[in-house]
């Protein structure tokens, strides 16, 4: 993560597109950094010298030059923040220069790997780290293996209670692979991330969300310095016709849905309700019991523990009918207001959740024009990547001369 000065806000974006490469130049106050991110939209316009909290990476460029590729980049409007980066910054050069003060422990980055995983508790390596504070030295509980059905994206919770704000941010650090390292998140790069949003958090309070969610199985470590998500699922979130349906979409009776599980991965009784008759399972049923890789749902008896650790849920939005029409409203009505709305309680993991649309057969057999029909798809799909959405399969139409309707109409 970056905190800097905003020099330069340049914006190219081509006649007809609405993905725009927007150039920054930044300044940290040890020079200038050029720096590019690609948006869909408008997005915020910086003032010139106004300050930014971005994260991204270091990438190499024409000629061995390096350039900043961005993230996520959000104004700062405390200005606490800004000091503090400040002082930070003035800390690690000294430390670099001078070494560190006698009886300190320096930052993470500067930190050689031989020195770490030498404290006796998670207490109290944050008190001489980024942290102060008067606390009871104990040690952290180990990890404890639960089955859950909250693994992933969108998952329900296994808890007695909602995760608070400081666990899901906590969380959030952990699954953001600019600070992942071969062992994990180091905590110093978790303290740092964490403090800008909880300035006033003290190492108790960290320490006991920490062990919370340890106990309760969403994160493990190697040693007091290093955190990491646990196994996760893999999530996919289905948009389609009656080829797909398993009924899933519970607001057409205007309830709320109910998020699958490691038993129930299609968030409805295996196989759910598709349009095949005498309760058998569709592509979707057969993709999550026999042709996704192990471990796989075993509709017929009991899961195994794989299974249970690491599941794939499916999120299936498919009605039977729908068009293209039938994809925005499935996607800009009812998947994204309750992504948001759940936004509190479930971590959304991009690199593990996958979006699958197949759709097209009834706008063809309605004569509706199919360029239309595809710039309003592919419109909505900004929308998902908008959302977090980086992996996505589009399925094309199925052989219509070997339908029914088209051998013998």
């Amino acid at each position: 993560m970056l905190v800097a000065n905003v020099c330069q806000d340049n914006r190219q974006a081509h006649s007809g597109q609405s993905m725009a490469c927007k150039a920054y130049a930044l300044d940290d106050g040890s020079g200038r950094l050029a720096a590019h991110s690609y948006e869909v939209g408008g997005g915020y316009i910086f003032e010139t010298f106004e300050y930014a909290r971005i994260v991204g990476e270091l990438v190499d460029e024409y000629k061995g030059s390096r350039s900043f590729k961005i993230f996520n980049m959000q104004p700062i409007y405390d200005p606490h923040e800004i000091y503090f980066h400040i002082l930070h910054s003035i800390f690690d050069c000294l430390v670099l220069e001078k070494g560190p003060p006698p009886g300190e422990v320096v930052s993470s980055s500067l930190r050689h790997p031989c020195n770490e995983g030498h404290q006796d508790s998670l207490d109290s390596a944050f008190q001489q780290l980024s942290l102060s504070g008067n606390v009871t030295v104990r040690s952290p509980r180990r990890r404890r293996t639960l089955p859950s059905s909250r693994q992933g994206s969108l998952s329900p919770i296994p808890t007695d209670r909602s995760f608070t704000q400081m666990e899901i941010d906590i969380m959030r650090c952990l699954a953001n692979p600019v600070f992942w390292r071969e062992e994990g998140v180091h905590v110093q790069d978790l303290i740092d991330n964490v403090t800008v949003y909880h300035p006033s958090i003290t190492p108790k309070e960290l320490s006991e969300s920490l062990e919370y969610l340890i106990e309760a199985g969403e994160i493990s470590y190697l040693d007091d310095w290093h955190y990491r998500l646990s196994s996760a699922s893999h999530t996919g979130a289905l948009d389609g016709d009656s080829y797909s349906s398993v009924q899933f979409d519970t607001h057409v009776s205007g309830n709320s849905i109910e998020h699958p599980t490691a038993l129930l991965p299609l968030g409805v009784q295996f196989p759910g309700y598709t349009h095949l008759g005498e309760a058998l399972p569709n592509w979707v049923g057969h993709l999550i019991s026999k042709y996704c890789p192990e471990p796989r749902f075993n509709p017929d008896g009991a899961q195994k523990e794989a299974w249970l650790q690491s599941p794939l849920l499916v999120y299936d939005y498919a009605r039977r009918g729908d068009t293209v029409d039938g994809i925005q409203r499935q996607i800009s009505s009812v998947f994204l207001p309750e992504a948001k709305s759940k936004l509190d309680q479930h971590i959304w993991r991009e690199n593990e959740a996958l979006f699958v649309t197949w759709v097209g057969i009834n706008d063809c057999a309605l004569g509706i024009d199919p360029k239309k029909r595809l710039r309003e798809l592919f419109s909505v799909q900004e929308k998902l990547f908008k959302a977090g959405a980086r992996n996505f399969l589009f399925i094309d139409l199925p052989p219509v001369h070997r339908s029914p309707a088209g051998k013998y109409h």
